[in-house]
């Protein structure tokens, strides 16, 4: 196969027709391009190639003979970029399917076809529609018509124009191409699979955007300060106080009786109960009271300090931390 397109490559651009064998030398080399394959059309006359044009021809098909298809491929460009033409195009999708770059093979073809001048011939158009099928067998060619409007769209992490006819082209891959489209609020994306011959719309499912409001129209979060600790109620601040200073007085009041106990448990067998009955008499009373005291003391301090734990500052909410306002 490489040698017949190097064939035609070479009936295109540079052999001439056995019509034009007479013409001299100094000749423009470009103008025996309309007789290939002895066909005999006639070439617009303003269609004149600059100087440069023939040069980067012949230079396109020697690297083509040597089988340097990217270097054949840049001599091409270069020619095209002087001189645009149908068979320029032609050339550069040939070389391009060479190289196994369909994606750009169709490209070229499909404008060889189209391009208006120096047309192809009818033999010229058939070999390239027969190349452009076997091109597009080897591509997927996707519909974007479900794409929103003005969405981007990224293979494999490059920004892609869509093609003039509003398609998408993608290169076999059986592992997948990473598709991303996205617009200014949404993304999607999806790996999509190319085995050659797809068609049809893209493969991706564009759910319906959800309205949100903009950033600038949504009232700002408020988080108000914490109120001040309230103060311990007056009156369980009096309990503990005044409960801690009747345990105290009781302690003391104990303390007095078990002395007065002691004195007397201390008395010797000689003594005279004159001398210790008052102790004894005293001892018994100061503890009761003591105890008692030590007791009630006691209850005002647990009291006084449940009081003042379980208090809510007034039941006016005060508790709340945090007050948030606006839309979430």
């Amino acid at each position: 196969m490489r040698r017949h397109l190097l064939f035609v490559l070479a009936l295109l651009i540079a052999a001439p027709a056995s019509a034009q064998d007479a013409e001299p030398a100094e000749a423009d080399p470009a103008a025996d391009v309309p007789a290939v394959d002895g066909d005999a059309e006639a070439e617009d006359a303003e269609a004149v190639p600059p100087p440069e044009y023939d040069a980067r021809v012949r230079e396109a098909l020697q690297e083509s003979a040597a089988g340097h298809w990217a270097e054949a491929r840049a001599a091409f460009r270069q020619a095209h970029e002087a001189f645009p033409n149908a068979r320029t195009e032609r050339g550069m999708g040939m070389v391009s399917f060479e190289m196994r770059d369909y994606v750009d093979s169709v490209r070229h073809l499909r404008r060889a076809l189209d391009n208006p001048v120096r047309p192809l011939t009818e033999t010229q158009r058939t070999e390239v529609q027969a190349l452009l099928d076997r091109a597009l067998a080897r591509i997927a060619v996707f519909s974007l018509e479900s794409v929103p409007e003005g969405a981007q769209i990224l293979v494999d992490g490059r920004a892609i124009e869509p093609e003039g006819d509003g398609t998408l082209l993608l290169p076999q891959e059986t592992d997948g191409h990473a598709v991303t489209v996205q617009t200014d609020t949404r993304r999607w994306q999806s790996e999509i699979p190319v085995r050659g011959g797809e068609t049809g719309p893209l493969p991706m499912v564009f759910d319906e955007p959800e309205p949100r409001e903009p950033a600038s129209s949504a009232p700002p979060v408020v988080i108000a300060p914490p109120p001040p600790e309230p103060s311990p109620p007056a009156g369980g601040l009096a309990l503990v106080v005044g409960g801690a200073a009747v345990f105290l007085a009781g302690v003391a009041v104990l303390v007095a009786g078990l002395v007065e106990l002691e004195s007397f448990n201390a008395a010797g067998p000689s003594t005279e109960w004159a001398d210790v009955s008052g102790s004894y008499a005293i001892t018994l009373p100061l503890q009761g009271v003591g105890y008692a005291a030590i007791g009630l003391g006691a209850a005002m301090a647990i009291g006084g300090s449940v009081w003042i734990a379980t208090d809510d500052g007034g039941g006016d909410g005060a508790g709340a931390q945090l007050r948030l306002r606006g839309t979430f």
